[in-house]
């Protein structure tokens, strides 16, 4: 482990050192195994080296292989101990777990060996030192527990360390053994930043959400906090305390059901001065009401809101208007919208009857979030929206990346968004790259025809065109010449590759279907026989100098 006499300086420098590991680690061709082999060549390559290749974990296994191979044997499919763990064993094993700062378990599973490594633990230490268990990751930053069994949970014990920053925990433990570790994560955890508590089943008690109450706010150093589970609205009261709380996910689902103290979350005048990001999950969309008002003071970023009972349009309008006049603070700030609506089912009558398509105009109160990057109302309900109302709305959001707006199935009526109105979204967005959007592309003419069309209501000489977008999803939309859709199509959009609609097999939607699979064909075509040094040629000419955020994860 001598340093080489030819090893660059500049090699010796960490930061470049880690750049170079991080490209090795992620390289195809060499991946872990050459990265191991680099941290063999010299001290200076070791740690940077091994910090990386396990920086990230998804189970213990890694680290037990570290431990001597005569510990246990396998007899008749079943792992056994040859002989008692011994604090000499765990020479390798604590060397290498220094350098792990993440552990995701992803399985409620645990294989025989890990059960066996957490069952000798408690055999190593006095029973003094259990009741302050040492972590067997002593750096770990990062973990997500899953624990379907009170012996599961009371593992994470052994895990918990004073300098951990994110803790993802899914619990389905009894009270009993929920509320001892909620009591013992504030007093070990103390500097956490990230926390989100899952718990179903017998988890789900008064008791357990009580406990929640008092242990948040110790947690002053939080700064996103996500609770899925029911009966979450018990916990909202305790969260206006931690001031530097800048992400919330409350589900908020099935509260109704909950027989309990009757916490009301007392409104004052800035509940969460540091709050950008917000996802709720209710029951009902007109319980967001009172949501709104708890947020009347945010500078909010990130708005999502999802529901799981069918909302009538008279309630979606409703909402939409009280978005607008309430978030008054969010007007500059806002760039992610969600609305999104998943009812088990629709009234019966919903395709028949007129009262469920929502008027066009009542989207225009959005036209108040100028910075909207992003997006998304999947409402079941149509929208009659046509060109007008489509250009009224984007010309408010010259910034617009992202559009996934009412392609539900079952209601082909929904929009009168013709191509031309698409052409007139590309030109008022130039940044645009990711498209779901119904159109109205029932075109029996020829194509000169269509096209000077689409250019008269653009009032233009030329087509404006998106290099960004390859994909759009037109849901059940309206088609009836194939061949013209796809060239005005490719005119508008050089670059698009797919263009999907929604798979049903219902009579009055069959021949729609059928027809953009042709557009689909056509435009697959066109791109196989389009030379490559034309998009070369095309490469980035329309980049954006601004940071283009990723679309915040959806659910709690």
């Amino acid at each position: 482990m001598d340093m080489p006499a030819y090893v660059p300086k500049c090699l010796l420098i960490t930061e470049i050192l880690m750049e170079i590991f991080e490209f090795v680690m992620a390289s195809e061709d060499s991946g872990p195994p050459t990265l191991a082999n680099v941290a063999r060549t010299c001290k200076a390559f070791q740690a940077p080296a091994l910090s990386i290749l396990w920086r990230n974990l998804t189970e213990l296994h890694p680290l037990i292989q570290c431990l001597p191979h005569d510990i246990w044997c396998k007899d008749r499919g079943s792992i056994t101990f040859r002989r008692p763990i011994q604090m000499i064993d765990l020479g390798r094993f604590n060397f290498y777990a220094s350098f792990v700062k993440s552990l995701f378990i992803n399985s409620p599973f645990m294989d025989d060996v890990q059960k066996l490594l957490f069952s000798a633990l408690p055999l190593l230490y006095p029973p003094k030192i259990i009741c302050n268990r040492p972590s067997i990751l002593p750096n770990l930053l990062h973990l997500r527990w899953i624990a379907e069994t009170p012996n599961k949970l009371s593992m994470i014990y052994w895990l918990l360390t004073g300098s951990l920053k994110t803790l993802h925990i899914t619990s389905v433990c009894p009270e009993q053994d929920t509320i001892p570790f909620l009591r013992r994560l504030v007093g070990t955890c103390g500097t956490l930043r990230k926390l989100a508590t899952c718990f179903y089943g017998s988890a789900i008690t008064e008791s357990v959400y009580l406990a929640v109450c008092e242990m948040v706010p110790k947690l002053v150093s939080l700064r996103s906090y996500s609770c899925s589970a029911p009966f979450a609205a018990q916990v909202a009261p305790a969260l206006s305390s931690l001031r530097h709380l800048e992400e919330l996910q409350l589900d908020f689902n099935n509260t109704a059901t909950f027989i309990g103290t009757g916490v009301n979350f007392l409104v004052a005048d800035n509940p969460f001065p540091s709050l950008k990001r917000v996802n709720l999950a209710l029951n009902r969309l007109s319980e967001c009401t009172s949501m709104l008002d708890i947020l009347r003071y945010c500078d909010l970023t990130h708005a999502y809101f999802s529901v799981r009972e069918y909302a009538d349009p008279h309630t979606v309008e409703y909402f939409l208007a009280d978005l607008s006049r309430k978030l008054i603070h969010s007007h500059t700030s806002l760039r992610h919208l969600c609305l999104l609506q998943n009812p088990a089912r629709l009234p019966s009558d919903a395709i028949l009857r007129e009262e469920y398509i929502i008027p066009g105009i009542a989207l225009l109160p959005l036209r108040a979030f100028q910075s909207l990057r992003h997006l998304r109302m999947h409402v079941q309900c149509g929208f009659d929206i046509h060109d007008g109302v489509l250009m009224t709305l984007v010309s408010a959001w010259p910034r617009l990346r992202s559009l996934h707006f009412g392609v539900y199935k079952d209601l082909p009526r929904q929009t009168k968004i013709t191509l031309g109105g698409v052409a007139g979204l590309v030109r008022s967005c130039p940044r645009l790259a990711n498209l779901s959007l119904p159109l109205d592309a029932r075109l029996s003419s020829s194509y000169a025809h269509e096209r000077e069309r689409v250019l008269a209501f653009l009032n233009a000489d030329t087509i404006p065109r998106n290099r960004k977008i390859t994909s759009i999803y037109v849901g059940e939309s309206f088609i009836h010449n194939s061949a013209v859709v796809a060239a005005i199509l490719l005119d508008i959009f050089p670059r698009l590759e797919r263009v999907v609609g929604t798979e049903v097999d219902r009579v009055v939607w069959s021949g729609q279907k059928d027809k953009w699979h042709e557009v689909r064909l056509a435009v697959e075509k066109h791109q196989e026989e389009l030379p490559s040094k034309r998009i070369e040629q095309e490469g980035n000419d329309d980049d954006d100098d601004d940071e283009d955020e990723d679309e915040w994860e959806y659910g709690a």
